[in-house]
């Protein structure tokens, strides 16, 4: 499963980015975040009704991993929590994570 977030506000982009300025020519809205989440942990998603669960402009909170695989630039999703119920604990979501770089191991 993939997701990518953009922002339409750039103070609210300059708050997930962790960043207080942006350089005058920098265009936010062209930048996009992309996040994955590996099979398993989006089937503990779908069996937890996340999906049925969240609308449009609903606000998820996320943890992803500072592990990165296969020189990837996505941000891999080990948690996730929704009106105060997490759909996926990052102890399981990392787990699984790692598993699955275990498994498909990066030929590089």
């Amino acid at each position: 499963m993939y997701i990518a977030l953009q922002f339409d506000v750039k103070e609210d982009y300059l708050l997930f980015a962790g960043t207080t300025s942006l350089p005058d020519d920098y265009d936010f809205t062209a930048n996009f975040w992309k996040f994955e989440i590996v099979s398993t942990n989006s089937n503990i998603l779908i069996e937890n009704g996340f999906l049925d669960d969240i609308s449009i402009n609903d606000n998820i909170t996320i943890l992803t991993s500072n592990l990165i695989y296969m020189d990837t630039n996505f941000f891999e999703i080990i948690e996730l929590e929704f009106n105060n119920t997490i759909y996926l604990d990052s102890e399981f979501g990392f787990s699984n994570f790692v598993t699955y770089m275990e498994s498909n191991k990066s030929l590089f």
